[in-house]
């Protein structure tokens, strides 16, 4: 575990670079949104984060700048990493994050 602390919102611990660019901008846009409460639920099971049409998420959309950029894995992935940040905290999220 790391002894240095991260504030919320520092994504400098993720080494790769798409990683951090686009968590960063899924967290700021979750945050922006308002939408901490709504990614602590899980998706819809049969659909996912990639296939949804809960039509909450677009709340997120709106603000994330690099939403276009995104394969479906990866979509889902920077989705499922905001998600354990809502539902962690981010100091869980940090210290699961750098135990991988």
């Amino acid at each position: 575990m790391s002894s240095t602390v991260y504030r919320p919102g520092d994504f400098s611990f993720m080494q790769d670079e798409h990683s951090r660019k686009y968590v960063k901008d899924a967290y700021d846009a979750m945050i922006m949104a308002e939408q901490i409460e709504l990614m602590k639920e899980e998706p819809a099971a049969d659909k996912g984060y990639m296939f949804t049409s809960d039509e909450r998420y677009e709340l997120i959309h709106k603000h994330m700048q690099f939403l276009n950029e995104h394969s479906g894995s990866s979509y889902a992935w920077t989705m499922r990493e905001v998600q354990l940040i809502a539902q962690k905290g981010w100091t869980v999220y940090v210290n699961m994050y750098l135990s991988r």
